[in-house]
């Protein structure tokens, strides 16, 4: 009698629930929710090749600006790992992640909170190694929005491109709500040779990407939102053309430090902050421009800085930006040949001719800069580094060697089963040999045979057990 085994093979799977890798490895993770009990400790050493086999049976998912939107469904399939990234601000993200990178304490972190940091980090090394430049920095931006638990600001306002990148600790996108942040992922310097008496580690880095952007949108950005906090990740090669590890700092620019910020160049003084006739000719540079507004309010600073050669934007495309964001009715502008009214005494006339079209952040607007030395020799914002976060994957293996209490042979074993199921059934219904395709889909009904068998027993052990999963703060 001949035996249908491609009717046997689905009967098997029909009457289960749908098994796809995302599910399964949620079953698996079901027995990750309670510290290890002292039988269930590993023995031995994990071997570089088993941890190399260990992470490539980990979930992969493809970085994309969709992380940026809350209601994505990329967003909804990435939640479930990083709302287990625990911390408070990005400050203590970046700490939880980088605790796993550093070998175990006593108590060792939970086998959760292991692996859930393994496939995050993996995810930040697709996102600078595995795109172009200009793309590598948007899907920077969806992967700290899905981390800060905000979105990720995208539209155009009236054609300019808005400096905040991310609306971070909010997902309310219509309201646009949340802690605006610019960021910038820059190509990383070095630091020199330390003198005699000095820690390498007191030595700042330099060298490294330029900091840079639109003057006008970032003077409209602190007009708007009071102050902006720009997030620096400097990339470090791994040298193999790769990015091995990322140097995360932040600084802020308010109202109260924006000219100390953009004085920190002389270069930007003297392009930024002059003002011109319409002819050109210097009427006040920069410098008498810093000492005539060292004291003033924002309110008083606030137009003048809009009259500064850097400025690139006329009052009625500051009404119509503001207009466009309130819905606000615009009045009909005054015909081109009309004389500004008189300003209040101790301000210039309307004398710089603003450039019309398109304004892009770091495009075609005039820019400022800050350099890497700028930023950690002067501490320009009160920069202050955040984290380093190594994401090499011969770093990553030796992770995984060193949590070996932690990461134990049943749970590699779990993962790298869940990866051979997910790669059986994907063949069994793919191959036109149906020879070949028949015994991948054996092997895939024995591969859900022992993880059943294998998370069904941990299930219970866990449920005598008695303890409980260690959450986030």
């Amino acid at each position: 009698m001949s035996v249908n085994w491609d009717s046997l093979i689905k009967g098997h799977f029909k009457n289960k629930n749908k098994i796809n890798f995302g599910a399964l490895v949620e079953m698996v993770s079901k027995h990750m929710e309670a510290p290890l009990q002292e039988g269930e400790k590993s023995k031995g050493v994990t071997t570089k090749a088993r941890a190399e086999k260990f992470l490539l049976s980990l979930p992969k998912f493809t970085p994309s600006e969709a992380w940026g939107k809350p209601n994505s469904q990329a967003r909804i399939e990435m939640e479930r790992y990083f709302k287990r990234i625990g911390g408070r601000g990005l400050q203590g993200k970046l700490d939880w992640l980088a605790r796993v990178q550093e070998p175990p304490g006593t108590p060792a972190p939970h086998v959760q909170r292991v692996i859930s940091t393994l496939i995050i980090l993996e995810s930040l090394a697709s996102c600078v190694n595995d795109f172009s430049e200009p793309s590598a920095g948007f899907v920077f931006e969806g992967f700290l929005a899905i981390l800060l638990g905000g979105y990720q600001v995208s539209d155009p306002v009236s054609g300019n491109l808005p400096i905040e990148d991310v609306m971070a600790f909010s997902t309310d996108e219509l309201g646009g709500k949340g802690t605006p942040m610019s960021l910038k992922l820059l190509r990383g310097g070095g630091k020199r040779k330390p003198k005699e008496g000095e820690s390498e580690e007191s030595i700042a880095e330099t060298g490294g990407g330029a900091v840079k952007g639109s003057y006008t949108n970032l003077v409209d950005a602190i007009n708007k939102y009071g102050e902006m906090l720009y997030i620096v990740a400097y990339k470090k090669s791994a040298g193999n053309k790769k990015t091995g590890a990322i140097t995360i700092g932040e600084f802020k620019i308010t109202q109260a430090n924006l000219l100390g910020i953009i004085s920190t160049r002389k270069l930007n003084i003297e392009k930024l902050l002059k003002i011109t006739d319409r002819g050109g000719e210097i009427i006040e540079t920069g410098q008498q421009v810093l000492a005539r507004t060292k004291s003033m309010g924002w309110e008083e600073l606030y137009p003048i800085l809009q009259h500064t050669a850097g400025y690139s934007r006329t009052p009625i495309e500051v009404q119509a930006t503001a207009a466009a964001a309130e819905s606000i009715p615009l009045p009909k502008p005054e015909p081109e040949e009309a004389q500004p009214g008189p300003l209040s005494e101790g301000l210039y006339p309307i004398v710089h001719l603003p450039q019309h079209g398109i304004l892009a952040e770091g495009k075609s607007d005039i820019q400022w800069h800050l350099t890497q030395a700028d930023l950690t020799k002067g501490a320009a914002g009160g920069w202050k580094e955040l984290a380093v976060l190594n994401i090499d994957p011969e770093h990553l293996k030796k992770v995984v060697t060193d949590y070996t209490n932690v990461l134990t042979d049943e749970i590699m074993t779990l993962f790298e089963t869940v990866k051979s199921l997910s790669e059986n059934l994907n063949s069994f219904y793919v191959y036109e040999n149906r020879a070949a395709g028949l015994k991948r889909g054996a092997e895939a009904a024995e591969d859900a045979h022992e993880i059943e068998e294998q998370a069904s027993a941990q299930v219970e052990a866990e449920k005598g057990s008695g303890a409980q999963m260690e959450l986030p703060l």
